[in-house]
């Protein structure tokens, strides 16, 4: 039995940046490559939050 896979494309672009602390600000637009769904986010974690779901969906469709 073969384990499902779920890929993810994942684009980092310089949004802006905060011109008192020169941090810069980004957008994160992760593609799931199986069902080519496209989030756009502002951070880090919310992005991975995002994969995280979608694999665990994937994974009780294929009933892992």
């Amino acid at each position: 039995m073969s384990q499902p896979v779920s890929s993810f494309i994942i684009r980092f672009h310089t949004a802006n940046v905060d011109p008192n602390t020169l941090e810069k600000m980004y957008r994160i637009k992760v593609t799931h490559v199986q069902t080519e769904h496209e989030c756009t986010f502002n951070y880090l974690e919310e992005a991975f939050r995002y994969m995280k779901v979608s694999v665990d969906r994937e994974g009780k469709r294929e009933g892992v």
